[in-house]
Order: structure tokens, then C-alpha cells, then sequence
């Protein structure tokens, strides 16, 4: 029902016979433009028509648009392959041992090869032939002009470019440009830095913030200027540091989740203009990096990055027969979180047990039958998946029993209820439905019947909100082969009606609020959207955002109150807050032992978790 803007499968991730799930490429959102404009005219700088993998989906999406058109192929001499003829061992060696910049950098090309031979999955950067989708397109090769890591073009050169009036050029080769070329499109030489600017420029993409311990590794897309990593940012995204040495491990989700920038900013060009891509770039920020420049590591970086990672993983061990479980934690009378002057913790909740087998999380509260409930995610250890349970609320903080109410035979999550016309609906979390299902109450709260699908995507933590006269759907989907959330908007005139899909998507591919983390609320004239902080994983904390702009054609928000576990002792994590008429709800993980068999065998050990 997703107005004129159906997501398009990725049919990679659907195994034999349709099994599996079909999952949406955002890339899909921005293939088709409503503006009578000419096509744009797109030209690549390739080094060799066999391309990273994540660089032929960007390529594939271009010529499966509407509104934009491949015209050039412009490759790198340099790159060509030459014969090489393998000297013997001992040659070799020698050429290394005199080579004084091969010897620094010694460690590092081993670090490469041993990370090279780990098993790796749809790795973006493996090398697949572009020729067929290149099939058509002029190609002219272009003698670059080096002088160290900088490239520049011939005059010549320039003039053949030139004269194919480009309105855009990616760069996907070459070193770092420099010059003219700068300046041969008209809105410029477009590239990817996959590092955040902010805090890395130069190199190597994804190495120095495991070297730092950096909980975020960025990526944006940028037009290139003469200074690097400093040209206008047209679109950034923000995604977890992939735990443990690899590089390649790192490099996964920014490469893969980041391949619908350029879809998306060429859409906007098109449809809206190039002010318009202007006004929504990134807002420059002080270079914050610890180094002006980075560079590949030193053989005494690669000693100190492998000790710190060794030290880590030795303080880790007493830990790793332990694991996360998941309880529902409740406070009554307190003065809220969101009224928190700044960063805020788990004080004051009282933690309810759960029954053997069984772990509670992502709670939220409601009223009816003349009561208040609290419907929550019920996942059972020997089952593997979870329902959807309810209690009602005491006086004084406490639970009534706890019973099951929605059980479609699939794992559940997130269960959004609501209020609308006197009666109660649901929609429950099941990325694994491929689908966003509206629920009613037939039997409150214990009875629900499916009354219709919304949308056909496998969203997760989907977020209602009643604003303006309009529905407001917030939905967390994840790129494929990226494995990192995005908030998408949309919006429809009625609660079953057909979803518009937002301009400003995604509204948000940070990790650190990308993913819901409970229902919108209004204090006095503030509307605030919690969102889950996913760095180092999952469920870490959460974040409560302000609200800004809502409109048909822009949101922002702003980062209001954060609210961490890991300032309460035994806690790992948070992920879900609600509240209703002075009564607070949270969840909350902490560490229990990992009896061998114990969960499979329903037996719990969670009267070891700790307890405040």
C-alpha cells in the first residue's frame, strides 16, 4: 500500500522456490522522478571495467532510472593491466628488506593477507565484471598527470570531457584529484569517503577507527574540492564498529549501506534542483580527527592496535560464559526521564522476575477495560521466539500475571498499541513476516485479529503517531547486505490509507537513532521519539529526540536525553522506554550465567541476574 513508491526486492536474499526474505533496497525509493527535466547525464571515472561489487549495484541503479543516463566511462591508463613476471624467493626478500617504506609498513600488508583469507560473505569489494552493465556507454582512457598520491588530467583529456556536458562525475578510480577535473561537470566531481570526515581523512577506509576504539565508523558522499575529505557533503551515515581485528568485517555494513547515496541525491538533483541538494547538505563541522592526516599504519601502529585487541579480548574471558537477559523494569511517581538535564541512567526501577525459560523486554503501556496494561515482547529459551504477553498494572509498581495474547506462530516484537475511534490496535514487530500487519483488540486486551497488511517490507520497530490530522508511520528497515537500519517516514490521510513516501528519507541511517525505541510522545509542546543507540550492538542504550520539524516535505530532530544502562552495575543494556499517567517503563539486560543445554531445557538461571 505504499503509495507509488513500492520497495523493489533484493532477489539475492531470497533463497530457492521464493523462500526467505524479500527484502527492500532503499535504493528503490529514488528510481523514478516526477520532473519533466531533461535526464541527467552521468559519467564514471572507473581505473578498470571490473568494478567492487558495491560500485556495480550504484551502477545498476543509474540505468535503472528514470531520469538519469550513463554517457561516459572514463578510464585510468595507469590502471591497465601489465604482465608481471614473479621473481624468485630470494629476489623478493631482498627487494623488501632495501625497500625502507615496504619494511614500515611490513605488518600491515600481512594483517591484509591473513584478513584476506578470513570466510567473508557478499564482500563489497571483490571485483565483479561491469561490462555488460557498461554495454552502450562511450568510454575514452585518460592519462592521468601523478606527482605522489595526486592525479590530474591533460588538457586534452579535459577537452573530451568537457565536451559531453556531464552533470555529474563519479569518481569510483584515479588517486586524489586535483585541478580542473574538479570543475568538468557541471555539479562537479561526486565521491565516497568511507570514514567519517569529522574525525578521519586520508586512510586506510575503516582501520583507524578499530585502532581507536571508535564505536562509530562513518561513511559520506562528497563533491571533491582541492582540499581532502573537506568538499561539500551531500549525504553522511553512521554505523556501529564492527567488533574483533577485521578490516574487511568493518568495511561491510558502510560499503553495503551506503550504496542508495547516490540514487538518492541524483533523484533530488533531478527533481528538485541543484539549490535544493545544496540546502540539505551536510552542515560543516571542526575536523576533530587525532591526526591531520591518516595514513596506512606503521609496523609500531600494528604493534600497539594487536596488543590493545589481545589485552581486550583477555579481559573479556571471564565474561564469555555469560550472557544477556532481557527483564522489564518499572518506577511510579519519579520524575520522567525525558525531564533529565542530561544524560541520565536505570535509578529508581524496580525489576520484575521472569518466569523459568522466559526473558521479558520492549514494553508499552496502554489503558483499558478500566485499567492500565503493559503489553511487552515474551521470548522463551526453548521455543527460540518470542509472543506477545500482557499484565496488568498494580498499585504501587507491580505486576499483574502475565499472559499471552498474540501468538501467529512466528517470532514477535515491538508491540505498538494504540488508541483510535474507542478501540485498541497493535502492530507487532516480525521483520521475518516480510510485512507491517495492523492488529484489533476483539477481546481487550487478551483477544487480537489481523484486520489488514500496511505495508509489504520487513520493518522492524514500526512507530505510529497521530499528528496533524495525518498518520505518521516511523519504520526501521535494514539496507541488505548492510545489516544496519534506516528510519524511513511515511504518512496517509487514514490509519489504514496509502503510505506517502517522506522526501527527507531516510530521516535518519545514524546507528545511534536509527531504530525505534518506543512510542512518539508530546510533553507540553514538545514531541519526542525515543531511538535505540545500537554502538557497540543492539539494544546499548537509548536516546529520547526532540522533535523539531514535521512536515510533508521535511523532519529534523534533536537529540534530547540519553539514557544509559551502562551507569547501573550488572546492566549491558536498554532499548525500550514508555510511560503512561506517572508510570514509567523500561528494559533492561544483565549478565547470567551460560549453563550448557539450560536454555533449550527451559531451565532459567536468571535469579543470578543482578538486581537493583
Amino acid at each position: 500500500m505504499i503509495d507509488q513508491r513500492a520497495l523493489a526486492v533484493d532477489e539475492s536474499l531470497v533463497g530457492p522456490g521464493g523462500v526467505g526474505i524479500q527484502a527492500p533496497r532503499l535504493a528503490s525509493l529514488y528510481l523514478r522522478s516526477s520532473a519533466s527535466r531533461p535526464p541527467l547525464s552521468i559519467g564514471l571515472l572507473l581505473d578498470e571495467v571490473a568494478c567492487p561489487r558495491f560500485v556495480a549495484r550504484i551502477i545498476e541503479d543509474i540505468r535503472s532510472s528514470s531520469f538519469a543516463r550513463l554517457d561516459l566511462v572514463v578510464l585510468n591508463a595507469d590502471a591497465r593491466p601489465r604482465p608481471v613476471m614473479r621473481a624468485p624467493f630470494p629476489r623478493r626478500l631482498w627487494r623488501l628488506l632495501s625497500d625502507r617504506k615496504a619494511r614500515t609498513l611490513l605488518l600491515y600488508d600481512l594483517y591484509l593477507r591473513l584478513d584476506g583469507k578470513r570466510p567473508t560473505v557478499d564482500d563489497p569489494l571483490a571485483l565483479v565484471d561491469c561490462g555488460p552493465l557498461l554495454a552502450g556507454v562511450d568510454s575514452i582512457e585518460a592519462q592521468p598527470i601523478v606527482k605522489g598520491f595526486t592525479h590530474r588530467f591533460s588538457p586534452g583529456d579535459l577537452e573530451l570531457i568537457r565536451a559531453r556536458r556531464l552533470d555529474v562525475l563519479l569518481r569510483f578510480g584515479f588517486n586524489i584529484l586535483r585541478g580542473e577535473i574538479l570543475e568538468s561537470a557541471r555539479h562537479g566531481v561526486w565521491s565516497f569517503h568511507h570514514d567519517d570526515n569529522d574525525h578521519y581523512r586520508g586512510g586506510p577506509a575503516g582501520f583507524w577507527e578499530l585502532y581507536e576504539g571508535n564505536p562509530l565508523s562513518g561513511v559520506m558522499l562528497q563533491v571533491l574540492t582541492e582540499e581532502l575529505d573537506a568538499g561539500l557533503v551531500l549525504c553522511k551515515s553512521r554505523f556501529a564498529t564492527a567488533s574483533g581485528l577485521s578490516l574487511a568485517a568493518n568495511r561491510h555494513a558502510p560499503y553495503w549501506g551506503s550504496t542508495h547515496f547516490v540514487i538518492k541525491k541524483l533523484h533530488e538533483l533531478h527533481q528538485d534542483g541543484w539549490e535544493h541538494v545544496r540546502s540539505r547538505a551536510e552542515r560543516p563541522a571542526p575536523y576533530r580527527g587525532q591526526r591531520p592526516t591518516y595514513k596506512r599504519p606503521t609496523n609500531g601502529d600494528m604493534t600497539r592496535f594487536l596488543a590493545r585487541r589481545l589485552s581486550s579480548a583477555l579481559r573479556r574471558l571471564p565474561g564469555a560464559a555469560r550472557r544477556a537477559h532481557w527483564r522489564l523494569g518499572i518506577r511510579v511517581g519519579a520524575r520522567p526521564l525525558h525531564a533529565a538535564a542530561g544524560p541520565t541512567d536505570l535509578a529508581g526501577f524496580s525489576w520484575m522476575d521472569c518466569p523459568p525459560g522466559h526473558a521479558y523486554a520492549e514494553p508499552f503501556l496502554t489503558a483499558g477495560e478500566g485499567a492500565t496494561w503493559v503489553f511487552f515482547r515474551d521470548f522463551s529459551y526453548a521455543a527460540s521466539r518470542a509472543v506477545i504477553a500482557c499484565a496488568e498494572v498494580l498499585p504501587q509498581g507491580r505486576l499483574g500475571p502475565a499472559r499471552a495474547c498474540l501468538d501467529p506462530g512466528r517470532d514477535l516484537s515491538y508491540p505498538m498499541v494504540f488508541d483510535w475511534d474507542g478501540e485498541a490496535f497493535m502492530i507487532p514487530g516480525s521483520p521475518a513476516g516480510g510485512a507491517v500487519e495492523l492488529y484489533r483488540a476483539t477481546r481487550f486486551p487478551y483477544e487480537w485479529t489481523r484486520e489488514t497488511t500496511l505495508a509489504r517490507l520487513p520493518a522492524v520497530n514500526t512507530t505510529v503517531w497521530r499528528a496533524d490530522d495525518r498518520w505518521w508511520f516511523f519504520v526501521a528497515v535494514a539496507e541488505p547486505r548492510g545489516h544496519c537500519a534506516a528510519l524511513l517516514l511515511f504518512h496517509a490521510a487514514s490509519l489504514t490509507g496509502s503510505w506517502v513516501h517522506h522526501p527527507a528519507n531516510p530521516i535518519s541511517s545514524d546507528v545511534r537513532s536509527a531504530r525505534g525505541a518506543g512510542a512518539v510522545f508530546t510533553v507540553g509542546e514538545r514531541r519526542i521519539r525515543p531511538g535505540q543507540d545500537c554502538r557497540p550492538g543492539h539494544g546499548h542504550r537509548f536516546t529520547l529526540n526532540e522533535i523539531v520539524e514535521l512536515s510533508g516535505d521535511a523532519y529534523r530532530e534533536r537529540p534530547l536525553v540519553v539514557v544509559d544502562s551502562a551507569r547501573r552495575q550488572g546492566f549491558r543494556g536498554t532499548h525500550t522506554y514508555t510511560h503512561w499517567a506517572g508510570i514509567e517503563m523500561v528494559d533492561g539486560a544483565g549478565a547470567i550465567r551460560r549453563l550448557a543445554g539450560a536454555c533449550r531445557q527451559g531451565v532459567d538461571d536468571a535469579c543470578v541476574a543482578s538486581r537493583e
